[in-house]
């Protein structure tokens, strides 16, 4: 039986101030129901109230690798991202 777990993310950017991107884990939960529940209490919380469309939740496999394929910084060979 594979198990997932819902890892509650929020990121913003503060543009035009500057060009920085700001990412958060908020948690990580055992159901996407609990995962919703902690998005929607953070939500209410300063600074996150501001930022509402910045919230996402990933669904990940407990126990598989993530990003067992590498990544590309924009400088991998033959110019692929």
């Amino acid at each position: 039986m594979q198990k997932y777990l819902f890892k509650v993310y929020h990121e913003y950017d503060d543009y035009p101030n500057s060009n920085r991107e700001f990412l958060k884990l908020i948690g990580v939960y055992s159901t996407i129901e609990k995962a919703k529940d902690a998005m929607r209490r953070t939500a209410e919380l300063p600074g996150f109230s501001n930022y509402l469309d910045g919230f996402s939740i990933s669904k990940c496999q407990l126990g598989k690798d993530g990003w067992a394929d590498g990544f590309c910084n924009g400088l991998c060979e033959g110019g692929e991202e």
